[in-house]
């Protein structure tokens, strides 16, 4: 499955002229994002609910656990601009991580895979608000990149790389301007000589 837009049921029946009921759940989803969500929860890793996460960066986060116990965590996979030097887009990545933690109903954190695995000392994870990864979403909206592979094995690398694709063909964001982000260099991709090549994101 590709990644594409996507039109709800809900965006048709504004369109008609029809009035939604003020309870409409505001949980993040595909009619909420207006695009296709493709990553699915693998089942093979330990995934725990939360009580609350603040958004420190477009990819760096502070995890509250339900007995109050917090640490910093980034975000596996990918590469957000930084809010230091006042890169461009940065306060974007970050406003927007805010807005969809607001909106979840539900918030979990899935392994990254081990303890090894850290960025700037800081372990990573995989970040669901409700059924939603939200690595794809930064991804999909050109808010961050594909970053910090460990491997072709890495879970979710095909959806993210179609996202980034996507996001790429879009010219969406940090896609948008180039050599102000977009030109960076990967800082570690070790999938290159194991991965298939991404497939391309529909015209």
């Amino acid at each position: 499955m590709k990644k594409s837009v996507y039109i709800s049921a809900s965006f048709l029946l504004l369109c008609a002229g029809s009035t939604l009921s003020a309870d409409v759940s505001a949980k993040v989803s595909q009619d909420s994002l207006g695009y296709k969500v493709l990553a699915q929860q693998t089942g093979d890793r330990k995934v725990t609910k939360v009580k609350s996460i603040e958004a420190l960066e477009g990819d760096l986060i502070k995890v509250t656990l339900p007995d109050d116990s917090s640490y910093e965590a980034h975000l596996a996979m990918v590469n957000a601009p930084e809010m230091k030097g006042n890169r461009p887009f940065a306060k974007e990545a970050k406003e927007r991580l805010e807005s969809l933690l607001e909106e979840a109903d539900t918030l979990n954190v899935e392994e990254s895979g081990g303890a090894e695995q850290t960025i700037d000392g800081k372990s990573t994870l995989f970040l669901w608000a409700d059924d939603v990864l939200l690595q794809e979403a930064l991804v999909t909206e050109g808010l961050a990149r594909v970053d910090y592979i460990q491997s072709a094995n890495e879970p979710y690398l095909k959806v993210m790389r179609e996202s980034e694709d996507y996001a790429k063909q879009s010219s969406s964001k940090i896609w948008s301007q180039s050599g102000v982000y977009s030109n960076d260099p990967v800082r570690k991709d070790l999938s290159a000589s194991q991965a298939q090549a991404p497939a391309a994101a529909p015209a």
